[in-house]
């Protein structure tokens, strides 16, 4: 069937359909595990500790890792699809395949991102209010107010992340395991179909995938047969 395009060119057709879905979450997801692991570095290469510097530096670079630290495992959270969003995710199988290292450290990883860092719920933040009370010269007892004391947990040590990278890893490894099969199935399926009902879809080569006007509070679609 002769189209209208340049002879040896490439043309592109929508395919996002219910089918090619999970193919879709996949690149999602390992965007965010990529994203995850270089937090991780980023964190692992910044030293708070390093001689010289001022207390100014120390306390930005510790702030630093703070935020990566979470970032990473904000991101980790969003491959696992743990909350509300829109993919997939990743399964028990996902789980079953990791070493018995990296599953040990996935089981403590959805608490931490769940009641510490999403959510202020574990004793990684915690506060105590106190009564104040004064004792007089005479040895009195004098009520003065209250004061509080506070505690929370910023971040985790380098040799942490570096084994919560390690995991990251070994997650990504089986993602893009999945990628590639869902590639192949999907590029035996659509060489299956009659050009002519391919040549019949949307055509998008050259257009470009962000529109105009993004609205934060607005859910995209699932893709629909």
């Amino acid at each position: 069937m002769i189209i209208s395009a340049e002879p040896s060119s490439l043309v592109q057709f929508e395919f996002c359909v219910e089918e090619t879905q999970r193919f879709a979450d996949l690149y999602g997801i390992k965007s965010d595990l990529e994203a995850a692991i270089r937090y991780c570095d980023l964190h692992i290469e910044i030293d708070p500790t390093q001689r010289g510097i001022p207390t100014e530096e120390i306390s930005r670079r510790e702030h630093t890792r703070q935020a990566l630290c979470r970032a990473a495992l904000v991101m980790y959270g969003r491959a696992w699809g743990w909350g509300s969003g829109k993919r997939s995710g990743l399964g028990e199988e996902y789980i079953a395949q990791l070493s018995v290292a990296a599953r040990d450290l996935h089981a403590v990883v959805k608490p931490l991102r769940d009641k510490w860092v999403a959510h202020a719920v574990n004793h990684f933040e915690d506060a105590r209010v106190q009564i104040d009370v004064g004792v007089t010269s005479a040895g009195k007892a004098e009520v003065r107010g209250v004061s509080i004391v506070t505690h929370s947990v910023g971040g985790f040590v380098q040799a942490w992340m570096i084994q919560f990278r390690n995991l990251i890893s070994e997650v990504l490894s089986n993602v893009q395991a999945e990628i590639r099969r869902e590639s192949d199935r999907l590029s035996a399926l659509v060489k299956q179909m009659p050009i002519a009902d391919v040549l019949q879809r949307t055509r998008v080569d050259g257009v470009p995938l962000q529109r105009a006007g993004l609205d934060p509070t607005k859910q995209r679609r699932k893709f629909r047969s």
